[in-house]
């Protein structure tokens, strides 16, 4: 159902739903990661902490988690949670075990983390772009011939080479729903039709997110 704005003078204005998501994600994502951020930085500021204190990792860890928050509901985002946690579980306390200063600073790390998020999403499904292009059949062209011996030879390797364009056309798309399942947290779970209906949403979401942690790192 489309939103309207009511302005004091008694005007309706319509509002775009994807406008009104993206304002909601950037809402629900700073609300969640800038009290992340603040208790992380007073651990920094902690004596007690301060010379084993895994700033990188740490920082990541409320990033994705803050992306897990701002969208809820999709079946990637159910997977990155489970997957965040279990990891979170597994590594313990070990990531309080590396000394402070082998990291960079906290806007430092912000920034690395932001550039980091738009060069992953983006690097599988080009390279898969260029194999593919590599790999393109040619179209091959056969001389005529007017005898019956020849222009069964000319059939049959016709049919051989559409044959072999038709598998090629198969494992291509084989390959980039492959490429497609590794990039969407869950999609290896996923049907075809489910795995590019995420892939979608998770896409724009991390793009929301790299402007976001830009914004921040730029203001602070």
């Amino acid at each position: 159902m489309e939103r309207q704005l009511i302005t004091k003078r008694g005007r309706v204005y319509a509002v775009e739903p994807s406008k009104i998501a993206q304002a909601m994600f950037a809402k629900d994502y700073v609300n969640f990661l800038v009290p992340s951020l603040m208790k992380i930085n007073s651990k920094l500021s902690s004596e007690e902490n301060c010379s084993h204190f895994d700033l990188g990792t740490s920082v990541k860890y409320e990033v994705d988690m803050a992306l897990v928050f701002s969208a809820q509901g999709f079946g990637w985002s159910n997977a990155l949670k489970f997957k965040l946690q279990r990891d979170y579980a597994n590594v313990g306390r070990s990531m309080f075990h590396t000394p402070l200063s082998t990291h960079l600073p906290l806007s430092s790390s912000l920034h690395n983390i932001s550039t980091n998020s738009h060069r992953t999403c983006t690097s599988s499904i080009v390279q898969n772009e260029a194999h593919d292009h590599q790999n393109a059949v040619t179209p091959v062209e056969f001389s005529p011939n007017t005898s019956f011996r020849s222009k069964v030879k000319k059939c049959r390797r016709k049919s051989k080479v559409l044959v072999q364009a038709k598998e090629s056309e198969e494992e291509k798309m084989g390959n980039r729903l492959k490429n497609i399942r590794m990039l969407v947290p869950g999609g290896e779970e996923m049907s075809d039709e489910q795995v590019l209906a995420e892939l979608g949403t998770y896409i724009t979401c991390l793009e929301m997110q790299v402007n976001i942690l830009h914004h921040l790192v730029e203001t602070h």
